[in-house]
């Protein structure tokens, strides 16, 4: 008897001593779980920030792109009407060379003329 009441004592010491650690446990898990949600929603908070901001810049960089575009697309035409005038420009300018060559032949068949009535 005296044994069970022995083991009686102890096993009501250990589940003190069990009670104390669990609610030890409990006591620091529970401050540990707040803490861990508030960063937890702090976390998500900043991922909804960040992806309001690559919203804006995905937009932003469509934007500049297409612009972008409308520029290369002007100067290709801008290059294209150069490349006309420059084009014009060499067969004006063959042409006047032509009509100087002809304008040159007629003088020179107009002194000709002269020399030989002379």
């Amino acid at each position: 008897m005296q044994q069970a009441i022995h083991l009686s004592a102890l096993l009501e010491a250990a589940l003190l001593a069990a009670s104390i650690a669990f609610i030890a446990l409990v006591g620091c898990l529970i401050p540990l779980a707040f803490r861990a949600q508030r960063q937890l929603e702090q976390l998500v908070s900043a991922a909804g920030q960040l992806k309001g901001d690559l919203d804006v810049l995905v937009r932003e960089s469509h934007e500049l792109l297409q612009n972008l575009n409308n520029l290369v697309t002007r100067a290709n035409d801008r290059w294209q009407n150069i490349e006309e005038v420059v084009r014009t420009a060499g067969q004006w300018k063959n042409l006047f060379r032509g009509g100087a060559t002809l304008v040159q032949a007629f003088v020179n068949r107009n002194r000709r003329t002269r020399k030989n009535e002379i």
